[in-house]
């Protein structure tokens, strides 16, 4: 696999917001993180969005679950996962309010840009809304560090006025995904 990007500086973020990492729509984004950038215990893939035209990176079977769900929703018009939360200041001091460590590079200790696993642009009648989705597997859940994490996002998009869930899935969505994925 190919080596990645460094994100481990405040210098690395603002080359990568130049080269455009975290923006766009559709056909046009680029996440903040792809599977090369990342070490991963779990299977990383390149899923193909119909959708949107493009590859998406997702870094654990449970993020291509859940992307198999929205990819096949027909209110989902765009995925943009690896989403990041700018600016930084945003985030520290939303951390400090909250009493939480604010997530960091573990070489350097310097403050690194969360990133939600998954935004959704939602199309309805009534409105074009937005739904930021942090995924993770259900025995991880109930790690405290995991917990501060999300509410950290959680507070973040809720504070943006962005609808905000946290999906661990089960055995109905796992059966949907297989179903999805051979159609």
């Amino acid at each position: 696999m190919a080596s990645g990007r460094k994100l481990k500086t405040h210098n690395n973020f603002e080359r990568a917001l130049k080269n455009k990492y975290g923006l766009g729509q559709g056909s046009k984004y680029k996440p903040w993180l792809r599977i090369q950038d990342v070490k991963s215990h779990g299977s990383r893939k390149l899923i193909y969005g119909r959708k949107t035209q493009r590859e998406h990176h997702m870094l654990s079977s449970i993020e291509s679950e859940h992307f198999y769900l929205a990819e096949f929703s027909d209110s989902v018009t765009d995925i943009r996962e690896q989403f990041p939360i700018f600016p930084l200041n945003y985030t520290l001091k939303v951390a400090k309010i909250l009493g939480v460590e604010h997530p960091k590079h573990p070489e350097t200790k310097d403050p690194i840009i969360v990133t939600t696993d998954q935004l959704l642009t939602i199309h309805t009648p009534q409105a074009i809304t937005y739904h930021a989705v942090s995924i993770k597997p259900k025995k991880e859940s109930y790690d405290l560090r995991v917990q501060e994490k999300i509410d950290l996002e959680r507070v973040c998009w809720g504070l943006l006025g962005v609808k905000f869930s946290f999906f661990t899935g089960n055995e109905l969505t796992r059966i949907q995904k297989r179903r999805n994925r051979r159609n």
